[in-house]
């Protein structure tokens, strides 16, 4: 594939499905294998070796160490490996872990040949470039040998179908009987989720300090009070004068003319800070105008970014320096940036949510989060249950938390978590989810009536014992 001329860009591989729903965000990561190349069992052979475990509905189910099979084999062996103490008898975990990776693969099977019995179709771009976007650089691509290369792809292809079909289920667009009958049983295919979450309050109290000191001129703070008058301005000045020449009150004045909300309290505002002084002006200027007031001291009629709107303030104590030490003024910056500077907050927490997925990558999920000194949540059993209408279970986690609030609305968040966890790449995803980052993780899966379902309606031909029989009689497992 060309580096230039194609819409495979590099910047391709950079793009990440954002969906932001006010100031909440949940980044969804499926922990998955590389698709650079999967782990072969051992003396199975070269990437070119295929092998018969049955057929569903007249397609083999093969396995080769590139495949959709491969992958499950290389998932299920890592994960079983590191649980079974040393010295367990090798053919019953082979045996198990051959099994898994059997049935996951007719599964699959099973919803990519109802998704294209039901018409799905993807293109061959769209194929290529989710090879790009799971790879780590064009280097890697081109010396990928050909025999991985194309087992990336055909392992993609199936994955994005099943994709563009659960597409269809959350959008109701399901049309012949087979597609509603698969519906049916899809919806008791259900999972359950263990979680990490970076809330707001996971942006450290160094980093809230730091862009304080970097911009204390704007949490300096004085004590006020403050007039709105609407109108011209020597109206405005008739009342300053009335003011500074003692023969009415500020706070006289405030209650008979001014005009918003601290007119009844005299017009006291109370403490303020300079950025909130700031939003009643076009210009940061007329605020420094402000807290350059001494004590007591009224300021000059000073016009408002809406016309017609004047503003006549009075300093009631002397301005205030920052204390970064004090937890009251940390809180009160933090505050600011999860409004004002939302986005740097969120940039963090998505740069915390991409080291953990790296180092989820290179140990486990629970180990990268003790690692990180993150608390593992669980969500309980749930199906594709777009907003909790579809089937009774709804989206929801263990205990009181409220950690997924708002998820079932998005269908990429079915979309996301309901494709195989060992297959697709990486994606974010925001969404309602309470002001935090979440990183999810399949733990597990589970679709008893599914199963029953594809291993009855006549479709399935297992021919499994024979084939492990005969990888175990020439290698051992």
């Amino acid at each position: 594939m060309a580096r230039d001329g194609n819409p495979l860009s590099v910047e391709a591989r950079k793009n990440r499905s954002y969906l932001f729903y006010g100031f909440s965000i949940v980044i969804m990561v499926i922990i998955g294998v590389s698709l650079i190349g999967t782990l072969a069992p051992s003396g199975f052979g070269d990437a070119g070796s295929t092998l018969v475990f049955g057929t569903y509905d007249g397609q083999e189910i093969t396995f080769t160490p590139n495949n959709f099979f491969g992958a499950s084999y290389e998932w299920h062996y890592r994960d079983q490996s590191s649980r079974f103490p040393d010295g367990v008898d090798q053919r019953i975990l082979a045996y198990g872990v051959w099994r898994q990776a059997f049935n996951d693969t007719v599964l699959h099977t099973a919803r990519v040949h109802a998704a294209l019995a039901g018409g799905v179709h993807v293109s061959q771009q769209r194929v290529d470039q989710a090879l790009i976007t799971s790879i780590a650089s064009y280097e890697d691509l081109e010396e990928m040998p050909v025999a991985t290369r194309e087992g990336n792809l055909e392992r993609l292809r199936e994955l994005l179908v099943r994709q563009r079909y659960a597409d269809d289920l959350t959008r109701g667009r399901l049309s012949s009987g087979n597609e509603v009958t698969f519906y049916e049983e899809m919806i008791r295919d259900e999972r359950r989720f263990e979680f990490i979450s970076l809330a707001d309050d996971a942006y450290p109290d160094s980093e809230v300090a730091a862009y304080g000191e970097a911009n204390a001129a704007d949490f300096r703070r004085v004590d006020l009070s403050r007039m709105q008058i609407r109108g011209g301005v020597d109206a405005a000045e008739e009342i300053r004068q009335r003011i500074v020449s003692g023969t009415a009150t500020f706070e006289d004045q405030a209650r008979a003319h001014s005009q918003d909300e601290f007119a009844d309290q005299g017009g006291e505002l109370g403490f303020r800070y300079f950025y909130q002084v700031s939003q009643d002006f076009t210009d940061a200027e007329t605020a420094e105008r402000v807290f350059a007031l001494a004590e007591g001291e009224v300021s000059e009629v000073l016009a408002s970014g809406v016309e017609e709107t004047r503003y006549l303030y009075r300093a009631d104590s002397r301005v205030v320096q920052p204390d970064f030490s004090d937890t009251d003024t940390i809180a009160k910056i933090r505050a600011y940036l999860t409004t004002a500077e939302r986005g740097l907050v969120e940039n963090y927490l998505l740069a915390q949510a991409d080291r953990f997925r790296v180092a989820a990558a290179q140990s486990d999920f629970h180990t990268a989060a003790s690692e990180l000194d993150l608390t593992v949540h669980a969500t309980e059993w749930f199906p594709i249950n777009y907003r909790n209408g579809a089937a009774p279970r709804p989206v929801a986690t263990t205990g009181e938390l409220a950690l997924l609030a708002g998820a079932a609305n998005f269908e990429e968040f079915f979309q996301q978590g309901f494709l195989d966890e060992r297959e697709i790449p990486s994606e974010n995803l925001r969404s309602a989810a309470g002001e935090s980052v979440l990183d999810l993780f399949i733990a597990q899966a589970r679709n008893a009536d599914l199963e029953w379902w594809v291993n009855t309606n006549g479709l399935l031909e297992d021919t499994f014992s024979q084939a492990f029989a005969a990888i175990t009689g020439s290698s051992g497992g």
